[in-house]
């Protein structure tokens, strides 16, 4: 924590808390888990297991474990406890979240379906300049009501609002 507020002076610890407690904007990689109602204590847990296969859990009805990332502008700009606050009241729950510094090996692996795209160096530059959080969140139908909320990958294809923290498009 202290290297985080370290490299964000103009973050108080608290605001820094806050927005640990609140985010999950931008990018948003969503992969259907079913699995434990009990919280993963992710700080304890490599952020491989952030993404558990769905083979390995079982819920009932139609609750669902999503995966979202807060991309290093999110995070700086202090949004993700706006973030988790949105989804925690529309019901999901929070049950992972980690502050991590993802490298260039991980971030290319997570991205592997992009890697032919002209923007792939890009992104992966972009991903690895700073601090990213990790969020799972559970609950009915997750993957559908967290894609309506944050809409399209591409922020010009979405609808109106769906990017409330959006202030520019360079």
């Amino acid at each position: 924590m202290e290297t985080t507020l370290n490299r964000l002076p103009h973050i108080t610890r608290r605001d820094l808390l806050v927005s640990l407690l609140t985010a999950l904007v931008l990018t948003f990689f969503l992969t259907t888990t079913t699995g434990h109602s009990q919280p993963v204590p992710a700080a304890t847990q490599p952020l491989e297991t952030l993404r558990t296969p769905p083979v390995l859990f079982k819920m009932p009805n139609n609750q669902e474990r999503s995966y979202i990332m807060v991309k290093p502008d999110g995070v700086q700009r202090a949004l993700v406890g706006e973030i988790l606050s949105r989804f925690e009241k529309r019901g999901f729950k929070i049950v992972a979240l980690k502050l991590v510094h993802a490298s260039k090996e991980h971030l290319e692996e997570h991205y592997g379906d992009l890697r032919d795209k002209p923007f792939f160096p890009g992104l992966i530059k972009y991903m690895a300049s700073g601090p990213v959080v990790a969020i799972v969140i559970e609950g009915l139908d997750a993957v559908k009501t967290g894609r309506a909320m944050l809409g399209a990958t591409n922020p010009l294809a979405s609808g109106p609002g769906q990017y409330p923290f959006v202030t520019s498009f360079e």
